[in-house]
């Protein structure tokens, strides 16, 4: 029942009501219910996407805790892993919100915030990768030449 609770900003007033209201109980604005779906659906897609960009904000905030504990004994390896998959993870996780809600108009504050953190989790944890990556191929090229 609660599943089925869906509300919208009126378009009047502002204020937030319920899709269902054929009137705002506020303003006493006249509802329109095909609009009103419309408008829910929008405000249920920036808040799924506020939502993600602030679950990717902890994801890289946790990749940053495991490669602090990679030097706590004990924790290396279990860290080591953590941290490994997550320098994956974050970056894709980052490139799917932008696929998912990047190009949705919404002029929503918190929206507006979502969308620059996960362009700058996103930047980041890419420069990240690719600089990991290079220290990889540069230390094992330099143990082959080395071996020789």
């Amino acid at each position: 029942m609660a599943s089925d609770l869906r509300v919208f900003p009126c378009p009047a007033c502002g204020e937030t009501i319920n899709s269902m209201a054929v009137q705002c109980p506020f303003c006493s604005a006249a509802v329109d219910p095909a609009a009103a779906e419309a408008a829910a659906d929008a405000l249920s897609k920036v808040n799924q996407a506020c939502s993600d960009a602030s679950y990717l904000r902890i994801v890289a905030t946790c990749m940053l805790g495991f490669l602090v504990l990679r030097y706590i004994p004990f924790l290396g390896g279990t860290a080591t892993i953590g941290f490994l998959g997550l320098l994956f993870a974050v970056p894709i996780m980052a490139v799917r919100w932008w696929v998912r809600f990047g190009s949705l108009p919404s002029a929503d504050p918190e929206f507006v915030q979502a969308r620059k953190i996960v362009l700058s989790v996103g930047a980041t944890s890419i420069v990240f990768l690719l600089a990991v990556v290079a220290l990889i191929v540069f230390f094992v090229t330099r143990g082959l030449q080395n071996h020789r």
